[in-house]
């Protein structure tokens, strides 16, 4: 019995490894750009990295500070220096 619920442990834990390594590559599979808005509008995966033009960093709704940015609607925008390629 003892040696059952070792056996049991081992294999629940190898599963959810395996479903968590698989779930990260689906949502990494084909990945352009990825802006975490961490200080700045740097592409975190390439070199797609964006210019801030008045849009001032403000809190994200997590409450972390500096990630994320506050868009007036009329004037603030990020260019992209190339355009992101389509999918």
């Amino acid at each position: 019995m003892k040696t059952t619920k070792v056996l049991f442990g081992i294999l629940t834990i190898t599963a959810a490894l395996a479903m968590q390594a698989q779930a990260q590559s689906f949502l990494t599979n084909d990945l352009v750009a990825y802006y975490p808005f961490n200080g700045n509008a740097n592409d975190a995966v390439g070199t797609n990295n964006g210019t801030v033009h008045g849009a001032p960093l403000a809190t994200n709704r997590f409450g972390l500070a500096s990630s994320a940015y506050f868009f007036d609607g009329t004037e603030a925008y990020i260019e992209m220096a190339e355009p992101l390629p389509d999918m």
